[in-house]
């Protein structure tokens, strides 16, 4: 099949293939870097999710200073960090909820926390504060303030949604680590496949430039080898054309004009043959006239 294909087809052949082995590596290599870059851009979004988790944690630590700042002191100055913290809450977990909204279970640990939440504010956070007025107001004792805090129900909350946060955190660190193993499992295939690839082409590439230069080179020379034996008169030799490229068809003409040679020496032996019987003839005519004419004189 290869030998039928002309010259110019075997050079788009071979160039073609290690052209082919180029596109492939570089497909491969953008495969590489895309992967790369959508690890990267993960994880910046799970460092946002941090970034976000934390200022969660801050929210409710400043809630529950503010709370404790008034429950000890009655002084309405300590409420203005809790409202703060309040609605930092809101709008940090508002942004965790939708920056998480494709990892089902973050979006479980969250509403976990959402619901520790509401129970606290309403059961211990906003329960302390109303317990403190009664007791500014002289309706409670001071006492009733030492009872509910040795009673711990707003820490053991708050230990609860510290350990949500820290799980959602330990999560999305988990993440991090698994896509920062994948970007570097990615660069090492790539970087390996360029350079095997890269080898494979060059050694390919010489495979088929010494291919082509040994069928080019091995085929020019019998067409030389036939154009000196007509050269040298050897007109009965066997010119074998197989193929249909360029040499091909040129040891094709040389065994047409060998044809056409071997037929035209022919031709002009067989007239040198009439000639030569012609002359012969002519020359007994001429004796033969000769003679006759010595015998009348």
């Amino acid at each position: 099949m290869f030998s039928n294909l002309s010259i110019s087809q075997k050079l788009y052949a071979g160039f073609g293939l290690v052209l082919l082995i180029i596109v492939v590596l570089v497909l491969s290599a953008l495969r590489g870097c895309d992967q790369v870059s959508s690890s990267v851009k993960s994880n910046i979004h799970s460092y946002e999710v941090l970034n976000q988790s934390g200022a969660v944690l801050r929210s409710l630590i400043n809630i529950e200073t503010g709370m404790r700042g008034y429950a000890l002191t009655g002084r309405d100055s300590f409420l203005e960090p809790m409202q703060q913290g309040e609605k930092a809450f809101g709008d940090y977990y508002n942004q965790l909820k939708s920056a998480t909204v494709d990892n089902p279970q973050q979006q479980t640990r969250l509403e976990q926390l959402q619901a520790f939440y509401q129970q606290w504010m309403n059961d211990d956070i906003q329960a302390n504060i109303n317990l403190r007025k009664e007791i500014n107001a002289g309706r409670q004792p001071i006492t009733a303030r030492i009872d509910q805090i040795s009673a711990g129900h707003d820490k053991a909350k708050m230990d609860a949604m510290r350990q949500l946060i820290t799980q959602l955190r330990d999560a999305e660190k988990a993440l991090q680590d698994a896509r920062a193993n994948a970007m570097s499992d990615a660069k090492a295939a790539a970087f390996n496949l360029l350079i095997g690839g890269g080898i494979t082409a060059a050694v390919l590439a010489m495979l088929i430039a010494w291919s082509l230069s040994a069928t080019l080179v091995r085929r020019i020379r019998q067409a030389v080898d036939v154009a000196r034996t007509i050269a040298d008169g050897h007109l009965d030799s066997k010119i074998a054309s197989d193929g249909r490229d360029e040499v091909s068809i040129l040891l094709q003409a040389f065994a047409t004009m060998q044809e056409r040679l071997r037929t035209m020496i022919g031709e002009i032996k067989l007239g040198a043959e009439h000639l030569v019987s012609a002359s012969q003839n002519i020359s007994s005519a001429s004796l033969q006239l000769s003679a006759s004419s010595q015998e009348q004189s």
